[in-house]
């Protein structure tokens, strides 16, 4: 006979969102212009939604069954979230100008069974859903057209099927699976179809699909009673799906570097690296019978990553090192810590923005940091 578990919620938010967007000096308790009254503000910037306050209202009801066979060896759960987003756009301090709800059911069914007490295999599938909203009913420039005024929901169905293993009597831990995602209604920025190229600001749409699939694996081992190693890696391949376009590049693209239609199809999805790796070493022992001490040492790999849809351009593949020392007493612990240890100087992301000529704004990464800090508990 098996073990049956149920579980049953209710969740309830309110978030409240108020696009004004003023850098000047405003006196203590004052109220924030919402009119362009000074150089310094961005009120006269096309910007969808600019002067807009947004509220979301959001309650779900969720429930999970499972079901334990074989002394709980196999268990076979079924989760369901139901979801009721209404959302309202209202001019600041005026009238509600728009509405609009969504409504979502997301189901999650998983399976995994126990081979022996050290080797665990699963499976799961599960979708999710990220939320739609408005882009308001013009950019500061044109009047959106009503099927552009509000994007829907993203949704995509996750799969995956892993195993977990504990080897050698504990001192090694090893676990791998493999997954796939396939999205549907991407969202994305782009310019508005009646707009005019690099003087009509971006809003959010729906196109097309993408497909994401690939492995991740882990592994930690104590090498000796001094000494541990760990790794991580995940390769991954993202690409959008046939048939996809990316309209914000239309009247930009001729052709000869990229579509003219802004067809991104078998593209790479951007900020988004194919192969990551990570790994590390420490060295622990004992001081004086009484205190307990080690020295770490790691690195992080991460390949380029696309910084836009239609792969022009490419944040570049970079490789950091992390270091620190701990000695730790009764009631206290103090480590000295360095990151970036190399003084390696990388992008860390890029901005990208298409307003009368393509444009990308670099963000640089943090250089060699060091620090020491004191731990006391109580």
């Amino acid at each position: 006979m098996g073990h049956l578990k149920i579980l049953g919620g209710f969740y309830y938010s309110s978030v409240q969102d108020i696009y004004q967007f003023n850098i000047w000096q405003v006196a203590d308790g004052a109220a924030v212009p919402g009119d362009a009254t000074h150089p310094l503000d961005f009120t006269g910037i096309p910007f969808a939604l600019l002067g807009h306050d947004l509220l979301t209202d959001t309650t779900a009801e969720f429930g999970r069954i499972e079901y334990g066979l074989f002394d709980d060896r196999l268990n076979l759960a079924a989760e369901v979230r139901h979801a009721h987003d209404s959302l309202s756009n209202s001019t600041i301090g005026g009238p509600v100008i728009q509405s609009t709800t969504f409504n979502s059911t997301t189901p999650r069914f998983t399976i995994d069974f126990k081979l022996t007490p050290e080797t665990l295999f699963y499976a799961s599938a599960a979708e999710g859903v990220k939320e739609g909203g408005f882009n308001g009913k013009t950019d500061g420039t044109v009047a959106l057209l009503p099927n552009q005024q509000t994007f829907t929901p993203e949704k995509n169905w996750t799969y995956e099927a892993g195993t977990k293993n504990v080897l050698f009597g504990g001192r090694a831990i090893v676990n791998a699976d493999l997954f796939l995602v396939k999205w549907s209604n991407l969202q994305i920025q782009e310019q508005p179809s009646n707009g005019v190229a690099g003087q009509t600001a971006v809003i959010t749409t729906n196109i097309g699909a993408a497909t994401s699939y690939g492995v991740e694996a882990s592994g930690d081992v104590k090498v000796t009673r001094h000494f541990d190693t760990d790794l991580e890696l995940a390769i991954i391949n993202p690409t959008f799906d046939t048939g996809t376009t990316s309209q914000r590049f239309v009247g930009y693209c001729t052709g000869t570097v990229c579509p003219a239609n802004g067809n991104v199809s078998g593209n790479v999805l951007p900020r988004t690296s194919r192969a990551q790796i990570d790994g590390g070493v420490t060295y622990k022992d004992t001081f004086m019978g009484k205190y307990d001490w080690n020295v770490h040492g790691e690195f992080t790999y991460q390949s380029s990553q696309e910084a836009e849809e239609m792969n022009l351009a490419q944040i570049p593949s970079r490789i950091l090192f992390n270091a620190s020392g701990t000695i730790k007493g009764s009631n206290w612990d103090f480590t000295v810590w360095g990151k970036n240890i190399f003084n390696h100087r990388y992008v860390a992301d890029s901005f990208f923005i298409l307003a009368g000529s393509v444009g990308y704004g670099v963000s640089l990464g943090e250089l060699a940091t060091m620090g020491v800090t004191l731990n006391v508990h109580y």
